[in-house]
């Protein structure tokens, strides 16, 4: 199994109440969160609190190998039940996590629906690491079988299905869930029955959810800069008057350059954080006479800059001895491009094999390069080579390590190479040849003597390519590079 990893950049929600996420290890482990509800809560508006169930399903678990999971698990009447979008369907979501080689960092690859036939593709020939094979949903119980791939997946890949459901009597007063699955494996037929539980807390409790979303400024490549907006979400049924709001660089190179936290809403004021760095904080008493009324919300916006590579911030809102928190996610792949032509100077073949008149072979290579520990993706390259007078292009080659292929030109002459997958902390080699035909008859005494010669920036020297570089990540430019060979006159 060889897999491709897609760039990511996604926010993470930050739930009030959650068992401890087991991390990958050799066995399926279970999981789960608890929310407030409202009109997010799993499409639905009519539920009094959210739960989402996990199920952490390793490679581990089914080392080198393709397995079905066979999921059997009820709800608890008159507490909570599942949240099922149809007969078909639970709400929720399959990831699957891994790596594009072994040793390289774990990584989000895909994600799909709960749906029956929902499928985990992962590129754009549609291939697959797994699949709802069937799904049963009623509100007292979830059927699903699963099948997941894991032949020949790196160390520390595993798959992740969350499943939502809906609190029906949450009352005020603190309150325990739970879940019981049962858990048939197809290759070994064992029979695992993981448990997990989740605390509600009293609804006076201090309690609050965070989320965060992109910022508006757009990403800068050059100096690594960055924003996202954090937004607090009151769910206590009392007020919510001191707290502390902290971010901090939990992963990566990234500086927090700026926090502030907009209460005027509230009765405060727009706060800004006294100090920039790796760590931040800002802290609201009742001195500032904010009052967050239950239900009611407010947004930091968080600046940082130095990002390359991987990079986690954290956002977290402490109140009443509990601390909730939530990740942005800022994945900067780097991008080193180098040009270099094969000769410095060809001749003039003459005819043979495929070409019947006197020719040329160009060759260069471009290497395209990702120095950083996030996954990429190459630019995606417009050739635009220069036919000096005298000389026809008639056919382009381009190869890779396992791929050599003619390439026919678009409408306006140019030829398109579309974005490669490039992993962290590697290269990607792409090598040409064009073939121009060559008449010597139509070349005067100037046109030999600025075929002889390269000068870079002049595309009327020698035989050059221009090469445009669409921006392949976040806050790049596009560029154009160039190529030149020069032809020696025939004797």
């Amino acid at each position: 199994m060889i897999l491709t990893l897609p760039l990511i950049a996604s926010p993470l929600l930050g739930a009030p109440a959650q068992a401890d996420t087991p991390q990958p290890s050799g066995d399926i482990a279970a999981s789960g969160t608890y929310s407030t509800a409202g009109a997010d809560c799993h499409g639905t508006d009519k539920a009094t609190g959210c739960l989402s169930w996990g199920l952490r399903v390793p490679a581990t678990a089914a080392p080198n190998q393709t397995t079905t999971l066979t999921i059997e698990i009820p709800s608890q009447p008159g507490q909570w039940e599942w949240a099922c979008r149809d007969e078909s369907r639970v709400e929720g979501t399959a990831t699957y996590y891994t790596a594009p080689h072994e040793g390289a960092p774990i990584e989000r690859l895909t994600q799909s629906g709960l749906g029956f036939f929902d499928h985990l593709r992962y590129d754009r020939h549609g291939s697959s690491v797994g699949y709802a094979k069937s799904v049963s949903c009623t509100p007292e119980r979830l059927s699903l079988t699963y099948e997941v791939e894991f032949d020949q997946a790196p160390s520390g890949t595993y798959l992740d299905l969350s499943m939502d459901a809906v609190v029906v009597a949450p009352g005020s007063a603190e309150r325990t869930y739970s879940i019981a699955p049962t858990i048939t494996t197809s290759h070994d037929n064992a029979v695992r029955t993981p448990s997990a539980s989740v605390t509600k807390p009293d609804a006076a409790a201090p309690q609050v959810t965070v989320t965060t979303a992109p910022g508006t400024a757009a990403p800068d490549a050059d100096s690594g800069a960055g924003q996202f907006v954090a937004t607090v979400r009151n769910d206590s049924t009392t007020a919510l008057s001191a707290f502390t709001v902290s971010v901090a660089t939990t992963q990566g190179p990234a500086s927090i350059t700026g926090l502030s936290c907009d209460l005027r809403a509230h009765g405060g004021s727009e706060l800004v954080a006294p100090t920039t760095g790796r760590s931040v904080d800002l802290s609201v008493d009742s001195a500032d006479k904010t009052s967050v009324p239950a239900g009611g919300e407010f947004t930091c916006l968080v600046s940082y800059s130095g990002a390359v590579g991987r990079n986690t911030l954290t956002t977290s809102v402490s109140t009443g001895g509990r601390s909730v928190s939530s990740d942005h996610q800022d994945n900067r792949p780097g991008q080193e491009v180098t040009v270099q032509a094969e000769k410095s100077s060809v001749s003039v073949d003459p005819p043979g094999g495929v070409v019947s008149t006197p020719h040329v072979s160009i060759k260069y290579t471009v290497t395209v390069t990702n120095p950083t520990d996030a996954h990429g993706s190459t630019s995606e390259m417009r050739l635009r080579p220069q036919a000096p007078n005298g000389l026809t292009l008639s056919s382009m080659w381009a190869s890779m390590p396992r791929w050599t292929f003619w390439i026919d030109p678009e409408e306006d002459g140019t030829f398109r190479i579309v974005s490669a997958d490039l992993p962290a902390n590697s290269s990607q080699t792409f090598s040409f040849t064009a073939i121009y035909a060559v008449d010597t008859a139509a070349i005067d005494e100037q046109g030999w003597a600025s075929l002889k010669t390269c000068k870079a920036g002049d595309p009327t020297t020698g035989v050059t390519t221009l090469i445009d570089l669409a921006p392949a990540n976040a806050g790049q430019a596009p560029t154009t590079m160039e190529t030149c060979t020069a032809v020696e006159r025939p004797n």
